[in-house]
């Protein structure tokens, strides 16, 4: 599954037509997003948007996710922000 999400370079969609829906996201959201909140548990929590985040594997899950997204972005170059230093301040709330 990651060979196969690392081939998409971008992320939304990227065509009109049939072929709208060929982004990294359609693909990932669609397929290893989606399976484990549709079987994992029976259909319970882990499949009901509103009682998902109550499932401890929903947590588990999760972090997979942001992995791979992580993942993704750095293995295509999307992981970098170019900030000017003028224009970048520290939030109040690091500031020391």
């Amino acid at each position: 599954v990651l060979a196969d999400l690392i081939e998409y370079t971008q992320y939304g969609n990227t065509a009109n037509g049939p072929r709208r829906n060929n982004g990294f996201s359609r693909r990932w959201e669609g397929g290893p997003h989606a399976a484990p909140h549709n079987y994992v548990g029976g259909g319970e929590h882990m499949s009901d948007v509103a009682f998902s985040p109550d499932d401890l594997i929903f947590f588990v899950h999760h972090c997979n996710v942001d992995c791979v997204w992580a993942l993704w972005q750095d293995y295509r170059g999307h992981d970098e922000l170019d900030v000017a230093p003028d224009s970048y301040s520290v939030p109040i709330h690091y500031s020391g």
